[in-house]
């Protein structure tokens, strides 16, 4: 990665392991917004099978979570000293959006695209990009993604500890369910950081059920718990009971209204 320039106002080194989250999915591209319905995808790839043989995965669609090392708009690299084999992939970022800015050290971000092998001329005649072929010689025809959705992604903890940060942003999470208050309302724990409070979780769309335990990736908005809001904008169901339950928990604290939701990768 010798090639790349690191520029501080657009990337922090990340100081704590970060986790690869891989995803195989059944259609090539799933935006983050929050008028689509939420799905759950059942089939799963692992690090170890990405990061042995990444060429396998040519014209597949994966999400690949992990700490951005350098960017050079409209690419940057995402990285993790902890990965075995492969350490690093080059993604192009074609999502017509900026790559979002990290609101704080030690952040993961999320990408979703396609793994195609790199031709620069093909590449930037098919989505009007400048590159610079010697630049990124080391990069010809091997494997990077095409990045159509690039997220934040924030533990549990961290968003209701810092809401502020990701306040209306669509952003990621993973996390174990640590409670199922209704079909459509369940929280996520926070298994890394300590002290960090269960996030709140509502999946309006709701398709299958969730179950304590089961760990999930969950895509969607950060807003604030408001049950005249959230009534009028989504078709929920709550009894009288639920309902106290959640407002005694939850009032004024940060809910993520999801657009996707995925059984996290098996490792």
């Amino acid at each position: 990665m010798n090639n790349f320039k690191y520029s501080p106002n657009y990337w922090q080194k990340q100081a704590n392991r970060l986790g690869l989250i891989l995803a195989l999915m059944v259609s090539f591209f799933y935006p983050l917004l929050p008028s689509l319905k939420a799905q759950t995808i059942d089939d799963n790839i692992s690090e170890k099978q990405l990061l042995s043989n990444p060429e396998q995965l040519i014209g597949q669609a994966i999400t690949l979570r992990g700490e951005i090392e350098a960017i050079n708009n409209p690419t940057f690299i995402i990285h993790n000293d902890e990965w075995t084999g492969k350490k690093n992939f080059l993604v192009i970022n074609v999502s017509g959006k900026p790559i979002p800015l990290l609101p704080r050290e030690q952040i993961d971000i999320q990408v979703t695209g396609q793994v195609r092998p790199f031709n620069v001329e093909q590449v930037s005649e098919e989505f009007g990009l400048g590159f610079d072929p010697e630049y990124y010689q080391n990069y010809a025809n091997q494997p990077v993604i095409f990045a159509q959705s690039i997220a934040l992604a924030p533990s549990p903890g961290e968003v209701t500890s810092n809401y502020v940060f990701y306040y209306e942003e669509a952003i990621a999470v993973e996390g174990e369910i640590e409670e199922v208050i209704t079909p459509q309302v369940f929280t996520l724990k926070d298994k890394q950081l300590l002290g960090g409070g269960d996030l709140l979780v509502i999946n309006p769309n709701a398709e299958t059920s969730v179950s304590q335990g089961e760990t999930v990736l969950a895509t969607g908005t950060v807003k604030l718990l408001n049950f005249v809001e959230l009534e009028q904008d989504y078709n929920l169901t709550w009894d009288s009971d639920e309902r106290r339950e959640i407002e005694s928990k939850f009032t004024n604290k940060p809910v993520l209204i999801v657009d996707q939701l995925y059984p996290a990768a098996v490792e």
